[in-house]
Protein backbone atom coordinates (compact mmCIF):
# COMPACT_ATOMS: atom_id res chain seq x y z
CA UNK A 1 0.00 0.00 0.00
CA UNK A 2 1.33 3.50 -0.77
CA UNK A 3 2.76 5.09 2.37
CA UNK A 4 1.20 8.44 1.44
CA UNK A 5 -2.34 7.08 1.68
CA UNK A 6 -4.88 8.79 3.91
CA UNK A 7 -5.93 7.51 7.32
CA UNK A 8 -8.80 5.52 5.81
CA UNK A 9 -6.27 3.43 3.90
CA UNK A 10 -4.31 2.85 7.09
CA UNK A 11 -7.52 1.75 8.86
CA UNK A 12 -8.12 -0.78 6.06
CA UNK A 13 -4.55 -2.05 6.45
CA UNK A 14 -4.96 -2.56 10.21
CA UNK A 15 -8.22 -4.45 9.71
CA UNK A 16 -6.68 -6.59 6.98
CA UNK A 17 -3.63 -7.47 9.09
CA UNK A 18 -5.84 -8.39 12.05
CA UNK A 19 -7.92 -10.64 9.79
CA UNK A 20 -4.81 -12.28 8.31
CA UNK A 21 -3.34 -12.84 11.78
CA UNK A 22 -6.31 -15.07 12.57
CA UNK A 23 -6.02 -17.19 9.42
CA UNK A 24 -2.93 -19.14 10.48
CA UNK A 25 -0.98 -17.87 7.48
CA UNK A 26 2.63 -16.76 7.96
CA UNK A 27 2.20 -13.11 6.93
CA UNK A 28 5.03 -10.74 6.00
CA UNK A 29 4.16 -7.07 5.51
CA UNK A 30 6.13 -5.08 2.98
CA UNK A 31 8.43 -2.49 4.54
CA UNK A 32 7.76 -0.12 1.65
CA UNK A 33 10.50 -1.21 -0.76
CA UNK A 34 8.11 -3.05 -3.07
CA UNK A 35 5.74 -0.09 -3.31
CA UNK A 36 8.61 2.37 -3.78
CA UNK A 37 10.12 0.28 -6.57
CA UNK A 38 6.76 -0.02 -8.32
CA UNK A 39 6.10 3.71 -8.08
CA UNK A 40 9.60 4.32 -9.53
CA UNK A 41 8.90 1.75 -12.32
CA UNK A 42 11.98 -0.22 -11.22
CA UNK A 43 11.01 -3.43 -13.02
CA UNK A 44 14.48 -4.98 -12.66
CA UNK A 45 14.43 -4.73 -8.85
CA UNK A 46 10.85 -6.00 -8.61
CA UNK A 47 11.56 -9.08 -10.71
CA UNK A 48 14.75 -9.87 -8.79
CA UNK A 49 12.89 -9.52 -5.49
CA UNK A 50 9.61 -11.29 -6.37
CA UNK A 51 10.16 -13.68 -9.28
CA UNK A 52 11.02 -16.68 -7.04
CA UNK A 53 8.32 -16.03 -4.41
CA UNK A 54 5.83 -18.91 -4.46
CA UNK A 55 3.46 -17.74 -1.73
CA UNK A 56 0.43 -15.49 -1.91
CA UNK A 57 0.54 -11.80 -2.77
CA UNK A 58 -2.11 -9.67 -1.03
CA UNK A 59 -2.88 -6.06 -1.95
CA UNK A 60 -4.49 -3.58 0.42
CA UNK A 61 -8.12 -2.67 -0.21
CA UNK A 62 -9.68 0.73 -0.78
CA UNK A 63 -11.64 2.65 -3.36
CA UNK A 64 -9.27 3.21 -6.26
CA UNK A 65 -10.02 0.76 -9.09
CA UNK A 66 -9.99 2.76 -12.30
CA UNK A 67 -9.79 6.02 -10.30
CA UNK A 68 -6.20 6.53 -9.15
CA UNK A 69 -3.69 5.41 -11.85
CA UNK A 70 -0.71 5.09 -9.46
CA UNK A 71 -2.50 2.37 -7.45
CA UNK A 72 -3.32 0.48 -10.63
CA UNK A 73 0.23 0.76 -11.96
CA UNK A 74 1.61 -0.60 -8.67
CA UNK A 75 -0.69 -3.62 -8.96
CA UNK A 76 0.31 -4.16 -12.60
CA UNK A 77 4.05 -4.17 -11.96
CA UNK A 78 3.87 -6.36 -8.84
CA UNK A 79 1.57 -8.91 -10.52
CA UNK A 80 3.93 -9.07 -13.50
CA UNK A 81 7.04 -9.47 -11.31
CA UNK A 82 5.50 -12.12 -9.01
CA UNK A 83 5.37 -14.68 -11.81
CA UNK A 84 5.77 -17.71 -9.48
CA UNK A 85 3.13 -16.65 -6.94
CA UNK A 86 0.46 -19.30 -6.41
CA UNK A 87 -2.30 -16.74 -5.90
CA UNK A 88 -2.94 -13.00 -5.70
CA UNK A 89 -5.74 -11.40 -3.67
CA UNK A 90 -6.90 -7.79 -3.71
CA UNK A 91 -8.63 -6.97 -0.43
CA UNK A 92 -12.10 -5.33 -0.63
CA UNK A 93 -12.08 -2.60 -3.25
CA UNK A 94 -14.55 -0.34 -5.01
CA UNK A 95 -14.10 1.52 -8.26
CA UNK A 96 -15.39 2.43 -11.69
CA UNK A 97 -13.27 0.30 -14.05
CA UNK A 98 -11.36 -2.99 -14.03
CA UNK A 99 -7.65 -2.99 -14.76
CA UNK A 100 -6.74 -5.48 -17.55
CA UNK A 101 -4.03 -7.18 -15.44
CA UNK A 102 -6.63 -8.18 -12.85
CA UNK A 103 -7.97 -10.74 -15.36
CA UNK A 104 -4.95 -12.94 -14.58
CA UNK A 105 -6.20 -16.41 -13.56
CA UNK A 106 -4.16 -16.18 -10.33
CA UNK A 107 -5.92 -12.98 -9.26
CA UNK A 108 -9.09 -12.62 -7.18
CA UNK A 109 -10.49 -9.19 -6.32
CA UNK A 110 -12.84 -8.82 -3.38
CA UNK A 111 -15.51 -6.24 -4.24
CA UNK A 112 -16.80 -4.23 -1.29
CA UNK A 113 -20.10 -3.21 -2.91
CA UNK A 114 -22.60 -4.65 -5.40
CA UNK A 115 -21.84 -2.12 -8.16
CA UNK A 116 -18.14 -2.97 -8.11
CA UNK A 117 -18.96 -6.69 -8.05
CA UNK A 118 -21.09 -6.35 -11.19
CA UNK A 119 -18.42 -4.25 -12.93
CA UNK A 120 -15.66 -6.76 -12.18
CA UNK A 121 -17.77 -9.74 -13.27
CA UNK A 122 -18.66 -8.00 -16.53
CA UNK A 123 -14.94 -7.37 -17.10
CA UNK A 124 -13.98 -11.03 -16.62
CA UNK A 125 -12.27 -10.60 -13.23
CA UNK A 126 -12.58 -13.32 -10.56
CA UNK A 127 -14.40 -11.67 -7.67
CA UNK A 128 -16.41 -12.14 -4.48
CA UNK A 129 -18.48 -9.70 -2.39
CA UNK A 130 -16.73 -8.88 0.91
CA UNK A 131 -17.26 -5.80 3.17
CA UNK A 132 -14.56 -3.23 3.91
CA UNK A 133 -11.64 -4.66 5.89
CA UNK A 134 -11.78 -1.79 8.41
CA UNK A 135 -14.96 -3.31 9.87
CA UNK A 136 -12.86 -6.19 11.21
CA UNK A 137 -11.74 -3.73 13.91
CA UNK A 138 -15.26 -3.27 15.30
CA UNK A 139 -14.81 -5.43 18.39
CA UNK A 140 -11.80 -3.45 19.60
CA UNK A 141 -13.24 0.00 18.92
CA UNK A 142 -14.63 1.92 21.92
CA UNK A 143 -18.40 2.30 22.05
CA UNK A 144 -19.42 5.88 22.80
CA UNK A 145 -22.99 6.22 21.59
CA UNK A 146 -23.72 9.23 23.78
CA UNK A 147 -22.89 12.78 22.79
CA UNK A 148 -24.47 16.02 21.65
CA UNK A 149 -24.74 17.87 18.38
CA UNK A 150 -23.52 17.09 14.88
CA UNK A 151 -20.04 16.99 13.35
CA UNK A 152 -19.48 17.00 9.57
CA UNK A 153 -16.57 15.06 8.04
CA UNK A 154 -15.97 16.73 4.68
CA UNK A 155 -13.46 16.27 1.89
CA UNK A 156 -11.63 19.51 1.19
CA UNK A 157 -11.18 20.85 -2.36
CA UNK A 158 -7.87 20.05 -4.02
CA UNK A 159 -7.06 16.99 -1.94
CA UNK A 160 -8.47 14.21 -4.11
CA UNK A 161 -10.61 13.52 -7.15
CA UNK A 162 -13.72 12.61 -5.16
CA UNK A 163 -14.52 16.09 -3.84
CA UNK A 164 -18.00 17.37 -4.55
CA UNK A 165 -20.43 19.96 -3.23
CA UNK A 166 -23.90 19.23 -1.86
CA UNK A 167 -27.18 21.16 -2.07
CA UNK A 168 -27.55 21.19 1.71
CA UNK A 169 -26.40 23.69 4.34
CA UNK A 170 -23.51 22.07 6.17
CA UNK A 171 -21.78 25.31 7.17
CA UNK A 172 -23.73 25.66 10.42
CA UNK A 173 -22.10 22.56 11.91
CA UNK A 174 -18.53 22.13 13.13
CA UNK A 175 -16.59 20.27 10.42
CA UNK A 176 -13.21 18.92 9.43
CA UNK A 177 -11.50 16.05 7.60
CA UNK A 178 -9.91 13.95 10.37
CA UNK A 179 -9.88 10.79 8.21
CA UNK A 180 -7.49 12.39 5.73
CA UNK A 181 -4.33 12.40 7.82
CA UNK A 182 -5.13 11.96 11.54
CA UNK A 183 -4.17 8.76 13.39
CA UNK A 184 -7.05 6.59 14.59
CA UNK A 185 -6.87 7.75 18.23
CA UNK A 186 -7.15 11.36 17.11
CA UNK A 187 -10.11 10.58 14.84
CA UNK A 188 -11.93 8.87 17.70
CA UNK A 189 -11.35 11.84 20.01
CA UNK A 190 -12.67 14.23 17.35
CA UNK A 191 -15.85 12.20 16.85
CA UNK A 192 -16.43 11.07 20.46
CA UNK A 193 -18.20 14.22 21.83
CA UNK A 194 -20.89 14.25 19.12
CA UNK A 195 -24.09 12.22 18.85
CA UNK A 196 -24.48 12.50 15.07
CA UNK A 197 -21.96 12.43 12.23
CA UNK A 198 -22.47 13.54 8.63
CA UNK A 199 -19.67 12.23 6.39
CA UNK A 200 -18.75 12.20 2.71
CA UNK A 201 -15.77 9.94 3.44
CA UNK A 202 -16.67 6.25 3.65
CA UNK A 203 -14.28 5.60 6.52
CA UNK A 204 -15.53 8.62 8.41
CA UNK A 205 -18.92 6.89 8.30
CA UNK A 206 -17.56 3.45 9.19
CA UNK A 207 -15.49 4.68 12.14
CA UNK A 208 -18.54 6.57 13.42
CA UNK A 209 -20.72 3.47 13.08
CA UNK A 210 -18.15 1.36 14.94
CA UNK A 211 -18.33 3.95 17.72
CA UNK A 212 -22.15 3.58 17.52
CA UNK A 213 -22.87 7.15 16.49
CA UNK A 214 -25.86 8.11 14.34
CA UNK A 215 -24.57 8.57 10.81
CA UNK A 216 -25.71 10.33 7.65
CA UNK A 217 -23.59 9.22 4.68
CA UNK A 218 -23.07 11.59 1.75
CA UNK A 219 -22.41 9.78 -1.55
CA UNK A 220 -19.09 11.32 -2.65
CA UNK A 221 -17.89 11.97 -6.17
CA UNK A 222 -17.96 8.32 -7.32
CA UNK A 223 -20.97 7.28 -5.22
CA UNK A 224 -18.98 4.49 -3.55
CA UNK A 225 -20.39 5.38 -0.13
CA UNK A 226 -23.91 5.14 -1.51
CA UNK A 227 -23.23 1.78 -3.13
CA UNK A 228 -21.64 0.48 0.09
CA UNK A 229 -24.68 1.66 2.04
CA UNK A 230 -27.12 -0.03 -0.35
CA UNK A 231 -25.10 -3.26 -0.30
CA UNK A 232 -24.47 -3.63 3.43
CA UNK A 233 -26.13 -0.97 5.61
CA UNK A 234 -29.60 -0.13 4.31
CA UNK A 235 -31.28 -2.17 7.07
CA UNK A 236 -28.88 -1.07 9.82
CA UNK A 237 -30.43 1.18 12.50
CA UNK A 238 -28.88 4.61 12.94
CA UNK A 239 -27.45 5.12 9.46
CA UNK A 240 -28.90 6.64 6.28
CA UNK A 241 -27.46 7.75 2.98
Amino acid sequence: FPRAENSGGDLIRKGALKFLAQTGLDVWESDGRIEAAAMASDVTWLRKFLSDFKGFIIFNGGGNLGIYPDNGETRRLVIDAACASRGILVFPQSGIAAEPWLRDERVTVWARDANTLAMLKASGVQTDLVPDAALFLDKEMPKCEQGAGTFVIRRLPGRDQEYRTYPVDLERYPSGDPTYSDPLDSMIETIRPFRSIVSDRLHGSLISLMLRKRVAMLPGGYLKSKSFYLTWLRDTPGVRC
